[in-house]
């Protein structure tokens, strides 16, 4: 990759090529680690607004401080200018010094929106055209609103009040500390760290080791300082005081990893001054003042600064190396590893079912038996590599929903609107293929909760209730489904209104909008270009939102609800399957085909003469415990042919009954014959049967195609039909 130098980096036209200090596998690591920064910034920076807490505040310290090192690593200097103006403001705000306030977190946010632009020009290797200066201004003129000022920015440590009052001297501060993490059993290791002759980008090899020793434990001192390397203000060597858990011995192996170290001792410090770092004739001179001025301690968060229990910095070491034993699996790779093991499943499927005609045909027992015995372990070996591979593909759905609080704020001050948003359930995990295209539908959810349901704090008064509306996202496991809930207090839906608009709208008659029960009116909220709304918003009100969720939670396999009531509110629900890869089926013969239903749908299977079938309403039903279970025959549906010659009867008046249920809704499946369990990979329909309804997919089972049954939207069609009838 072209390198001009450091601070190649310079603010360029719109499109012209981004030089950076950096080759494809240091792009890839920022992006990688740029990419979790960015998101916890984006989630707690409004929690910080929300809560004021310290513990956040240290989270997103921590964040600022790592993409401002990442961003200098690279020779991304805009970027490191920007995140070094954040991290000002960011240290005034943990001191106390500066309060927490609208104005403040707005300005951080307008920064972090420019920290993803500035992070994708990484990615394009392309200028943006964007300048920084001016968001730096905004930030540092907090900071002298405040009366920080200069004095944060430039002045020496000895000089920055504290919280409790001026600080010590430099060196006092620095006894002290190095006293008391010595009383918590921790060693004083000094480290020397040379860099080969003719290192062409000395400042950036010497942060990337002063952040390797940062992971080993707490940096007390440095020389040069870490503005000093920012500035490029540094010769060949480096002189690190480390607080650390780490035998001395121990302490250099990160840091001779670091691309042009020559070399890296590191000795227990036994007291007094630390010696300075070892100097060459091609050092340049220090512009400051006298030496230590401009010393800083490193703040690496709160397990580093020991401002919580004595324990927890061993404890962050172990939490490093728990980190260590992760890797990054690039996506295609995973996808391709699921669709081998899909392939080892029918497989097994396949060698299952040989095993009863070796049987039939009379060969040796003893050939049966390794049969048996190899297709038993294979199928072990298969659920094992499967249940691997399906964890490996899970993610927590905190990968969606951390970008929700950031847009929940910035609508509700858009329209001037009290809006408590609260979120639950995020641990829940599910299939990355489901994760990947859960974010729209639940972004237009929370976008109409938030311009239809949520009403103004006058309005929410005159109704008696709470100047601030509520918005709650809830995620929970239900049988092998994740369910998603989006639930307000706002002013809810009138069924009424909803019929009188399908006739201004023309699209019922006044005959049907009548007829239609309070549910069915509000189900027309699903109906693409549908909307009540008075007035053209850039958040909604062009009714193509709900029609977008319901399609793509179609797409899912999933379905949609919505329930409300006037004046209390309304709730959204979504149900998505687990994952879009394997499920647990129920294996059926109808007619001449095989089809599977999801054991999730599944509540019982029963074995019913013809005489127990009785037609009301012109459609069979049958009593199953005093309940009438309404019948669909399959074969019927789907046109797949009768067991015997066309338009005779089977010989046999001995049929079964699948008994599914999506909700409350319940039916039962006639079919012709159980034929067990077995887990089954699902497979695309392609074109051919894409048309049919009540289908989501097909599986391979031996030698023949399976179709796997869409329980919801085979209910769907049939309770269709019926009123159609």
């Amino acid at each position: 990759m072209a390198d001009d130098g450091p601070g190649s980096d310079v603010t360029g036209e719109a499109g012209s090529r981004l030089q950076l200090q950096a080759d494809e596998t240091d792009i890839v690591l920022f992006l990688e680690d740029s990419t979790d920064q960015l998101e916890l910034l984006d989630r707690d920076l409004v929690r910080l607004e929300q809560e004021q807490d310290d513990a956040i505040l240290q989270g997103i310290f921590r964040a600022a401080h790592c993409l401002k090192g990442s961003s200098a690593t690279i020779g991304h200097t805009r970027m490191a200018e920007l995140t070094h103006a954040m991290e000002s403001v960011l240290d005034a705000l943990r001191n106390h010094s500066l309060a927490v306030s609208t104005a403040v977190i707005d300005t951080l946010l307008q920064s972090l929106d420019a920290l993803r632009v500035l992070t994708d020009e990484v990615s394009t290797l392309r200028h943006s055209g964007m300048e920084v200066g001016a968001l730096a201004a905004r930030l540092l003129a907090l900071l002298e609103a405040a009366g920080e000022g200069v004095a944060e920015e430039r002045g020496p440590a000895a000089e920055r009040p504290g919280p409790e009052g001026p600080s010590r001297s430099p060196d006092a501060e620095l006894d002290a500390q190095i006293a008391e993490r010595r009383g918590r059993g921790l060693n004083i290791v000094q480290v020397s760290v040379a860099l080969e002759d003719g290192c062409t980008m000395p400042a950036v090899r010497l942060l990337q080791c002063l952040m390797a020793l940062g992971a080993a434990g707490e940096i007390l001192d440095s020389q040069p300082s870490e503005a000093e390397i920012e500035r490029e203000d540094v010769g060949s060597a480096l002189s690190v005081l480390l607080a650390t858990d780490r035998e001395a011995a121990e302490v250099p192996a990160p840091v001779e990893a670091v691309p042009d170290v020559r070399s890296v001792a590191a000795v227990i410090h036994e007291g007094g001054e630390p010696p300075a770092a070892e100097v060459d004739e091609r050092q340049p001179e220090s512009g400051g003042g006298g030496e230590g001025d401009d010393r800083r301690i490193i703040d690496l968060g709160p397990e580093a600064r020991g401002a919580s229990q004595p324990d927890q910095l061993r404890l962050a070491a172990s939490k490093l190396n728990v980190q260590a034993k992760s890797i990054r699996i690039d996506v295609a790779r995973l996808d391709k590893l699921m669709n081998f093991t899909g392939e080892l499943v029918i497989n097994r499927g396949r060698l299952a079912a040989l095993v009863p005609r070796f049987g039939a045909a009379d060969v040796a027992h003893e050939l049966t038996e390794a049969l048996n015995e190899v297709a038993a372990h294979l199928g072990r070996t298969t659920t094992e590599l499967q249940d691997e591979v399906m964890k490996s593909r899970m993610l927590p759905m905190e990968h969606v929903v951390n970008r929700f609080p950031r847009m929940v704020r910035d609508l509700a001050r858009k329209a001037d609107k009290r809006v408590d948003f609260q979120i639950t359930g995020q641990e829940t995990e599910l299939d990355r293929s489901v994760i990947e295209e859960i974010g729209d539908p639940l972004t237009h959810l929370l976008r109409n909760a938030m311009d239809h349901g949520i009403e103004l704090s006058a309005e929410r008064t005159a109704a008696g209730k709470a100047e601030t509306g509520t918005i709650h996202l809830d995620t929970s496991h239900e049988e092998s489904t994740i369910v998603i809930r989006v639930r307000d207090d706002g002013r809810g839906i009138d069924p009424v209104r909803m019929r009188e608009h399908a006739v201004r709208a023309g699209v019922l008659s006044d005959e049907a909008a009548a007829a239609l029960s309070d549910q069915e009116a509000l189900d027309l909220i699903w109906m693409p270009g549908y909307t009540t709304a008075k007035t053209i918003t850039d958040v909604s009100d062009r009714g193509v939102g709900m029609d977008i969720v319901k399609t793509n939670i179609l797409k899912l396999n999933g379905r949609v609800s919505v329930q409300s009531e006037v004046g209390r509110g309304t709730t959204v629900q979504v149900r998505v399957p687990l994952t879009l890869a394997v499920i647990e089926g129920l294996v059926l013969r109808v007619a001449q085909s095989v089809v599977v239903v999801p054991i999730s749908s599944v509540t019982e299977a029963l074995r019913i003469s013809a005489d127990k079938v009785k037609t009301v309403q012109s459609a069979p039903t049958m009593r199953v415990r005093g309940v009438i279970l309404p019948l669909i025959d399959l074969a019927q549906m789907w046109r797949l042919g009768k067991s015997e010659a066309e338009g005779e009867e089977p010989a046999a008046d001995v049929r079964y009954v699948v008994a599914v249920h999506v909700g409350d809704q319940r039916a039962g499946l006639i079919v012709d014959e159980l034929l067990g369990e077995q887990e089954v990979v699902i497979k695309s329909l392609g074109g051919l049967l894409r048309g049919m309804r009540g289908i989501s997919g097909a599986t391979l089972m031996g030698d023949e195609v399976a179709l796997i049954v869409d329980v919801p939207n085979l209910l769907q069609l049939h309770y269709e039909r019926q009123r159609a009838a």
